[in-house]
């Protein structure tokens, strides 16, 4: 029969429009999903950045201040031997003019 025939290819034909309908709104709801990745990517290694600097500045400011401490502990027991040693040429100039005394 003609018309079973003409009915059956218009049932096709529209299966076919389904499909493609189908398709192409899952190609979109796809390409949506791509471009919010794409994004998130973008904002994952912005912060990436930000922590490598914020993590730079910090071992930067950790050493300056690990230097402060040391040039302040060297300054202290550089005053240390200073005094040490005025104590010792003080005792050392007294004992030797004790014995020049005693000549």
């Amino acid at each position: 029969d003609l018309r079973t025939l003409a009915a059956d290819s218009n049932d096709q034909l529209q299966m076919e429009q389904k499909q493609r309908h189908e398709d192409k709104a899952t190609l979109i709801e796809l390409l949506h999903e791509n471009q919010s990745l794409k994004n998130s990517l973008v904002e994952t290694q912005k912060q990436c950045e930000f922590f490598k600097k914020t993590l730079k500045y910090t071992e930067v400011n950790e050493l300056k201040i690990e230097n402060k401490i040391l040039n302040e502990e060297l300054v202290r027991l550089r005053k240390i031997v200073e005094s040490s040693m005025k104590s010792f040429k003080t005792q050392n100039t007294k004992h030797y003019d004790k014995i020049s005394e005693i000549k």
